[in-house]
């Protein structure tokens, strides 16, 4: 071929490792423009995961941190849940460790359902062992919701100290202090708005002046 499309830097120097020849460009992931609306408020922390229910994803991990946590967050923060996978795996591990008044699973999100809950979260918690780039964290950030993530595949190349915080996979002590800093106010968060004009580079006619660029060149 003469061009290998990669979504991010580390897997354009992935794919240029195992070739010689083909051009390798980065295009990332587009997302939807953010549906904005207003939504109720309860003077509570909302985090959301949305994402497969598995425990390469960090899923259990955060389950942890929030048991851990639980007796303290109670009234603060309210965590939302979205996704398939290991639902009744999840949904046996909330009951076990009495997370219901702090965790809510919300089932597979999408349409207005979805847009509500990004509306309404203020954080987004991906605490993944492997990605490449996760169109979710994307979302997110259209969104304007602060991003809690880890240090794997091309997202510390879009989530930088001013949009989010990054911690190495598994490393549920740095979790624990990253979602306390938040509940308790000791890390003040960038403006909404802030945070969503830097998802703009990602919105579809951005996206498609860079497909219309490589096109143009090979055609």
């Amino acid at each position: 071929c003469d061009c290998i499309i990669a979504l991010s830097e580390n897997w354009r120097a992935y794919f240029s490792s195992i070739t010689d020849g083909p051009d390798v460009v980065v295009v990332p992931n587009p997302v939807e423009p953010p549906s904005l609306m207003d939504v109720e408020t309860d003077g509570k922390i909302h985090m959301l995961y949305l994402g497969l229910l598995t425990e390469a994803k960090g899923i259990y991990d955060l389950l942890d941190v929030i048991n851990e946590g639980k007796n303290e967050y109670k009234g603060k923060l309210l965590f939302h849940v979205g996704g398939n996978g290991e639902v009744e795996q999840l949904q046996r591990k909330i009951r076990e460790c009495g997370l219901e008044d702090v965790v809510a699973y919300e089932g597979w999100l999408d349409g207005e359902r979805k847009s509500r809950l990004m509306n309404k979260c203020s954080i987004y918690v991906l605490p993944s062992y492997h990605e490449g780039l996760p169109v979710s964290i994307l979302e997110a950030m259209s969104y304007g919701e602060y991003i809690v993530s880890t240090e794997v595949g091309g997202i510390p190349e879009v989530v930088g100290k001013d949009v989010g915080l990054l911690i190495k996979p598994g490393e549920r002590k740095s979790l624990k202090n990253a979602l306390d800093s938040i509940v308790y106010g000791v890390s003040q968060l960038p403006d909404r708005g802030q945070i969503s004009r830097h998802a703009e580079q990602y919105l579809p006619d951005k996206i498609a002046l860079k497909l219309k660029e490589i096109y143009s060149k090979y055609l």
